[in-house]
């Protein structure tokens, strides 16, 4: 009977032991996927960050690229428009020529 308790004594513990340790596997379980969704709201704000400073950058890119084009055209047509007086504005304008900014694949 002494034994019998005694066997009974140790598989409660073992039982006890063994819950115990499926607690802790199930807690770091839990706080690994917390701490992995917690990373992925970080990473995902830092994506968003970034893509407005892109979004940013190809609105300042495309009007670089309008008002070079707008002034190619002001040159052009200065230069039309007063055929006589070039070399006067030769000074102050370069001619009329392709921008390499408009061929940049924008």
């Amino acid at each position: 009977m002494l034994l019998e308790r005694q066997h009974l004594a140790e598989q409660k513990v073992r039982e006890r032991r063994r819950r115990e340790r499926e607690e802790r596997r199930r807690v770091k379980k839990m706080q690994q996927r917390i701490q992995g969704e917690e990373e992925d709201e970080e990473l995902a704000k830092k994506i968003a960050v970034e893509e407005r400073k892109l979004l940013e950058a190809q609105r300042k890119l495309e009007s670089i690229r309008i008002l070079d084009e707008l002034l190619e055209r002001v040159k052009v047509n200065l230069f039309n428009l007063h055929p006589r007086g070039r070399h006067r504005l030769g000074r102050l304008l370069i001619p009329p020529t392709s921008s390499p900014l408009l061929h940049c694949g924008g």
